[in-house]
């Protein structure tokens, strides 16, 4: 059995970010970050709220689901964290822009937030990129996307 469409899109998505040349292979997905525990520069990849809507009547019906993913820049830089996190950024940017392939139907960049956290030794920061992916199911198939 495969696994439920909307983490076929968040495995994807780690997919799709492993190995730019800002962070490298770390890449994190399904964890709680503990940002001092990170090896930076990274990204964490989190599963946010699915709406569903259904698309066919009657059941099984066909839904159409909008699922929204946390893809976080992660860095530490005492000289300029704000221009390394928007590096980062720009890369994750290029790397799930269309056309990629995917599970979904349309994956979308719906928000940025940026931010700074430590110390006048130790400046760390994170800028989150919320993603929302567009996909398709059948209440009864949920692992086959559409």
């Amino acid at each position: 059995m495969a696994d439920h469409a909307r983490r076929q899109c968040r495995d994807r998505i780690v997919t799709l970010v492993t190995g730019l040349s800002a962070t490298g292979a770390n890449v994190l997905k399904n964890v709680v970050y503990d940002i001092e525990r990170l090896t930076l520069p990274a990204i964490g990849v989190a599963e946010g709220a699915e709406v569903r809507t259904p698309v066919t009547m009657p059941a099984p019906r066909v839904m159409e689901c909008a699922c929204d993913f946390d893809v976080t820049a992660y860095a530490e830089d005492n000289t300029d964290c704000e221009a390394t996190l928007d590096e980062i950024a720009k890369q994750i940017e290029e790397a799930l822009a269309s056309p990629v392939t995917g599970p979904w139907k349309e994956l979308t960049l719906t928000q940025t937030a940026p931010r700074l956290d430590g110390t006048a030794q130790k400046i760390r920061g994170r800028r989150v990129l919320r993603y929302r992916a567009n996909y398709r199911i059948r209440e009864n198939a949920p692992d086959v996307a559409l």
